[in-house]
């Protein structure tokens, strides 16, 4: 895994010990909580033999720690990163829903994309069902999600459902003018098939 975050790979290189580094991190909500994780990271750092650079990572590590709420945001941020470079999406899901904003973005919207992403895999298994409850899903969340009603379009059309299917490219082309090159060929061949070529 290639990810950067606030727990240097100096001081934990393992992305699974990592992982549960931003996982412990995340979940803090008490002072107590606070204090105890610290204290783990620090008897795990002086329990291990690393190096200079390990240890001043570490102090940094522990100072942050201190600071409280602002760096479990991080680590949330950090662990949605991780799970979607994992393609995890389901934890991706989970974590982002705790946050606000990923990215400067709307966690609603990040967790809309990341349903289609379970929409398109599931309908990749032929799944179509599963496939539509992610849409609904990822309209939920945002309903202006365009690539959600791209995948709709896409799954009425191999349906042979082109009223559908010519309803969802419209939309799309509403929503978001740079997917217009995407639905031109699928609107042309809805009005072709329902006869109602302009």
């Amino acid at each position: 895994l290639e990810y950067s975050g606030f727990v240097p790979d100096a001081y934990i290189s393992d992305p699974t010990e990592k992982m549960d580094v931003y996982k412990r991190i995340a979940s803090i909500s008490t002072p107590e909580e606070l204090e105890s994780v610290a204290g783990e990271l620090q008897d795990r750092h002086h329990d291990s033999a690393h190096d200079v650079s390990s240890e001043q990572a570490g102090q940094g590590l522990f100072a942050r720690l201190s600071q409280g709420s602002r760096y479990q945001v991080q680590a949330l941020e950090n662990l949605t990163r991780i799970y979607e470079q994992e393609k995890d999406w389901e934890n991706a899901i989970s974590i982002a829903g705790q946050m606000g904003f990923v990215d400067e973005q709307s966690a609603k919207s990040v967790i809309a994309q990341f349903h289609c992403e379970l929409a398109e895999n599931a309908r990749a298994v032929d799944d179509i069902d599963a496939a539509l409850a992610h849409l609904d899903k990822a309209g939920s969340y945002n309903p202006h999600c365009a690539r959600a009603r791209l995948i709709r379009a896409s799954i009425a059309r191999q349906q042979g459902d082109c009223r559908t299917a010519l309803k969802a490219c419209e939309q799309v082309a509403g929503m978001d003018i740079d997917l217009l090159p995407e639905v031109l060929e699928p609107m042309r061949a809805c009005h072709e098939e329902l006869g109602t070529m302009p």
